[in-house]
């Protein structure tokens, strides 16, 4: 399974082009079948012939539970924004940090959340050092390790990812099963997620971050429509029991 091709992938170069002749290898080699998780990766490989069209399958995602994640009744006022995920500057966390701090600087009353840790491993990682500086504005507050995401998306109005590039993101996936609206970036794992449930940024976009927060800052009534749509939409497409029921005729 290609779960993503994260930051080897994002940065390219020497790196990218030694990691793609060991995938050929592997592949050439191999009597598996790969899986792909969303369609540009799915299309790289092929195109790049690092894998035949025989051996590729595509299934978006790895499922989400939606017995266990539900949309609930919100009775909490303002606009509140969830964010959960490594703590990378590949996933957008530092566009979505100053994007905040701009609208609180024009007066948009919000409260943004950030769910899970930096990553020492990681040369993308945020430092505590750059962690200390956002603290310091009332309306941001990490959270670090969630191990049952539930109550944040029951308190939340909006899921925002704004990364670089994914797989099929997990986090969007369970936010919109909760019956949130998404803000994410138009790249590979994430633009296949919005179809009329959100809105799509440029990657690194401050500015666009800002303008999408804002629109729904000011169309409040939009929110609760687009949630609903978001929860069609894994109904439809990523429930568990679709996805695991297409991972077990692949291997049947």
């Amino acid at each position: 399974s290609i779960t993503g091709l994260g930051y080897v992938f994002i940065k390219g170069g020497l790196i990218q082009r030694l990691v793609e002749i060991l995938f050929k290898i592997a592949f050439k080699f191999s009597s598996s079948s790969v899986i792909f998780q969303n369609n540009d990766d799915y299309s790289l490989f092929i195109d790049r012939k690092l894998v035949t069209k025989e051996k590729a399958h595509l299934i978006l995602g790895s499922g989400v539970d939606t017995d266990f994640y539900r949309p609930e009744a919100k009775n909490i006022e303002g606009l509140n924004i969830v964010f959960a995920g490594r703590i990378l500057k590949t996933k957008g966390v530092l566009e979505l940090l100053k994007a905040s701090i701009k609208l609180t600087e024009e007066g948009i009353i919000h409260r943004l959340y950030i769910a899970g840790e930096t990553d020492p491993m990681n040369p993308d990682t945020l430092t505590k050092s750059d962690l200390d500086y956002f603290r310091k504005y009332d309306h941001i507050t990490f959270l670090g390790n969630v191990n049952d995401m539930r109550e944040l998306y029951g308190i939340a109005d909006i899921a925002c990812l704004p990364s670089y590039r994914e797989g099929l993101p997990k986090f969007l996936l369970e936010a919109m099963a909760s019956g949130l609206p998404i803000i994410t970036t138009d790249t590979p794992g994430c633009r296949e997620l919005i179809d009329g449930n959100g809105r799509l940024v440029k990657v690194a976009d401050v500015q666009g971050l800002r303008e999408a927060i804002y629109d729904f800052s000011i169309n409040r009534k939009d929110l609760k429509e687009l949630g609903i749509k978001s929860r069609l939409l894994v109904e439809k497409k990523y429930s568990l029991n679709k996805i695991l029921q297409q991972i077990l005729d692949l291997y049947n």
